[in-house]
């Protein structure tokens, strides 16, 4: 369960008898990076009745549509419900090219946690899994679509056994569910225990009280690739493909996968000529104002990487010298809870436009003609006095080359 940005508490009722004799944890995460944030909670209690609870959980949402799918590609946005078949994507009957698909939200809902137990690899990918065993220098894991398959531990960064953050600790390091750092060499992982020798000798630990063990240093990726984000959670990152009825993701370290649409929640792909505007580098020209307004930031969403914006803030963005035009293309939407129009102001060269984006605004489409200009410039700012929260967001933005 998640608040909605503003302090009025409200009940929240699990229903939990499933688990009913089991030890089980209330966590409390804070896992945004937007201005202003912070958390408030309060009155946690076990109760027969749901004290009148707005909010009754009883299981995660289901993977069904919350909005119809949407394609980006290099000629234009497609809106529609996403099908693979016969070897085709399309989107209500029309055909969508691989080739030219930027990105794919196909409106399925997220039933995972992608900050549950899960295995996180070392170029960045993610897989909620429960981890089975160990079998020389083998993971056997447990996933929810791909079911028991095995993961070489040259291939894992490290295999986290309760829900939270990631851990920061050097390779060949266990860290207990108290904080210590217990370096040595992993034995074994079984249903109850795992076992690190190390200098105190073999010492088995309960599973409860591990919460993680590192194999590997991250090693992102130095190449573009696809990647693919899934109903569970998982972001899994390779070559994408089409066969008759599924997509094909081919990984680096797990092969071909072979991807229901329905098990598919977003699709970011690496086209040349194609830069989403959070690759580049922004220069901040101006931030004014009685309390200067927060830094634009790029916050992870569900519809991917998205560059956060607040009013009276001037970037500047350089680009790289082009033999064709190109345009820019975004999707632009107040930030939650906004209390205010804003406006986004983008010059390029000749071009200059102004889009304005309302608290309540499901989205304003931005399509300009960048020319072959070297830089762009995009001004956010307000019409009326300042009331935080507010803010834009700039989603699924690309900058297009050689395609009108």
């Amino acid at each position: 369960a998640t608040g909605r940005n503003d302090d009025k508490l409200e009940w929240v009722a699990f229903d939990v008898k499933a688990f009913k004799g089991q030890q089980a944890q209330v966590q409390v995460l804070d896992t945004s990076t937007a201005a202003f944030g912070y958390i408030t909670f309060d009155c946690i209690c076990q109760s027969p009745d749901t004290k009148g609870a707005v909010r009754i959980i009883a299981r995660p949402p289901s993977n069904t549509q919350k909005t119809a799918g949407r394609a980006e590609t290099t000629s234009g946005r497609l809106k529609g419900k996403p099908n693979v078949a016969n070897g085709r994507l399309t989107l209500n009957g029309r055909a969508v090219d691989l080739k030219d698909l930027l990105l794919l939200d196909t409106g399925y809902e997220s039933a995972g946690d992608p900050s549950g137990i899960r295995v996180e690899l070392v170029n960045g990918d993610v897989l909620p899994a429960e981890v089975l065993g160990l079998d020389e220098e083998k993971l056997a894991i447990k996933h929810g679509l791909f079911g028991e398959i095995e993961v070489a531990t040259g291939d894992v960064e490290q295999a986290i056994f309760m829900p939270g953050p990631s851990t920061k600790a050097d390779p060949g390091v266990l860290v207990h569910s108290n904080g210590n750092n217990i370096p040595g060499e992993l034995l074994w992982i079984r249903d109850d225990n795992i076992a690190i020798k190390c200098r105190l000798g073999v010492v088995p630990l309960p599973r409860a009280r591990v919460r993680s063990f590192v194999f590997s240093k991250a090693r992102p990726s130095t190449t573009k690739v696809d990647t693919v984000v899934l109903a569970d959670g998982s972001k899994l990152s390779g070559s994408l493909a089409l066969d008759e009825k599924d997509i094909v993701l081919t990984h680096y370290a797990l092969g071909p996968l072979k991807l229901a649409i329905t098990d598919v929640v977003r699709i970011e792909r690496s086209i040349p000529g194609v830069t989403p505007l959070t690759d580049l580098s922004g220069k901040i020209l101006k931030q004014s104002g009685p309390i200067p307004p927060p830094a634009p930031v790029v916050v992870n969403s569900e519809s991917g990487e998205t560059l956060r914006m607040f009013p009276r803030t001037v970037v500047r963005y350089a680009l790289p010298k082009a033999m064709q035009n190109r345009r820019l293309r975004a999707t632009l939407t107040p930030v939650a809870n906004s209390r205010i129009p804003l406006t986004a102001n983008i010059r390029a060269g000749n071009s200059k436009k102004t889009y304005t984006v309302s608290p309540n605004s499901t989205g304003v489409d931005v399509d300009i003609d960048l020319g072959k200009s070297r830089e762009i410039e995009i001004i956010t700012d307000a019409a009326h006095a300042i009331s935080y929260p507010c803010g834009i967001e700039w989603r699924n933005t690309f900058i297009v080359e050689g395609r009108q």
